[in-house]
């Protein structure tokens, strides 16, 4: 599955930042699509693609985690798990 991550273009993040922040901060991993393009700054630059090679309760506690990273509630994935 693909997504646009990029809310405020004026931001300056793009999906790598993204990616590096969602496994730091909700413990969440996902792969920027630009790394797979001939020019990363261009139109798939917002767009994180995430993988579902997981049990359905470990996608679970993911989609979890982004939600709530999403909303501000998460601070860090040290927490464990």
């Amino acid at each position: 599955m693909t997504s646009s991550v990029l809310h405020d273009k004026s931001d300056g993040t793009g999906d790598r930042d993204f990616c590096l922040r969602a496994v730091k901060e909700a413990g969440v991993a996902a792969i920027p699509v630009s790394a797979f393009s001939s020019d990363p700054g261009g139109p798939v630059r917002p767009i994180v693609r995430f993988a579902f090679c997981k049990r359905d309760e470990v996608l679970d506690q993911a989609a979890e985690r982004l939600r709530a990273w999403t909303k501000g509630q998460v601070r860090s994935a040290s927490r464990g798990g």
